[in-house]
């Protein structure tokens, strides 16, 4: 079930490379895998993802998309896979390869984290979209499945840009933190790379984002998929039902009492549940939508 895959998921000495590189990397355990897919292989990947044209919401919609748009969160996704299968027969290929045992083994191995298992639920998996503007705050994901109330352990992002340009931003910040705030980052700043994908635990400490809003011309897109893995709730797990999110220190919002008092009560609002229009119009009203 690997036969999409790069040769580094069949290279004994790739892959102990890869876990001597997640045991020592800070500010918590990751790994950067390049060429994760075969070229001929990411290419149609690359072609079935949903293209986004002009910043029209309602036709995003009538892709599928589900809008994020909030000081927050500006993002789009697709989470409904009968939706998804509708671009093309190999991102059904795709999934099936990221959820294979041969797969979770070749993940397990490299990550030393034994009895992890796919989400059969792919909650909040799936493919994901910022066009020009669109951001994630740094956030926490959430750490116990609503469904299955097993505990998320790994987070899998491949993404899917094509001659990217650096000046459009896009990268993925990892801060150092602990379970209440970030202290100190960002130690590492990953480009969104084509076919280039990110390996990192899911803990209490793995803040993660991308802060900074996208330059990409119209028309364009920072595109990716997510895919996470879980196992057995650890006693030791503090429970987060949604990702708790949070202004960097650095972030000038913070400069504002009020505004950051607003923001504050946003991200409060959101490690419960998803924002809404009102939400954001009777907190911060001030604040327009990007798109």
């Amino acid at each position: 079930m690997l036969s999409l895959l790069n040769e580094w998921s069949t290279n004994d000495e790739t892959l102990l490379e890869m876990k001597n590189q997640f045991d020592n990397s800070s500010p918590f355990p990751f790994v950067v895998i390049p060429n994760f897919f075969k070229t001929n292989v990411a290419e149609e990947i690359y072609n079935s993802f949903p293209k986004i044209e002009g910043c029209d919401k309602k036709l995003w919609k009538n892709q599928g998309w589900h809008i994020y748009d909030n000081p927050i969160e500006g993002k789009l996704t697709i989470d409904d896979y009968k939706i998804m299968n509708n671009y093309g027969e190999i991102l059904s290929n795709m999934w099936e390869t990221l959820e294979s045992a041969d797969f979770i083994e070749t993940i397990s191995n490299i990550t030393g984290i034994k009895n992890i298992e796919k989400d059969p639920h792919r909650h909040g998996a799936g493919l994901h979209c910022h066009p020009p503007g669109g951001k994630l705050e740094m956030h926490l994901d959430y750490s116990i499945h609503p469904i299955t109330g097993k505990e998320r352990r790994l987070n899998l992002l491949i993404y899917m840009n094509k001659e990217w340009c650096d000046e459009w931003g896009g990268n993925l910040e990892l801060w150092e933190g602990n379970t209440d705030t970030m202290t100190n980052g960002p130690i590492h700043s990953i480009s969104p790379k084509y076919n280039q994908a990110i390996l990192f635990r899911t803990s209490d400490v793995s803040w993660h984002g991308m802060p900074e809003a996208i330059k990409c011309p119209i028309g364009n897109s920072r595109k990716s998929i997510a895919i996470y893995y879980v196992s057995e709730n650890r006693k030791e797990a503090n429970k987060r039902n949604k990702a708790s999110f949070q202004a960097r220190p650095t972030d000038p919002i913070r400069e504002n009492k009020d505004v950051f008092e607003a923001y504050y009560k946003l991200c409060c609002i959101r490690s419960t549940r998803r924002l809404t229009d009102d939400d954001v119009e009777n907190l911060l009203p001030s604040w327009k939508p990007r798109w």
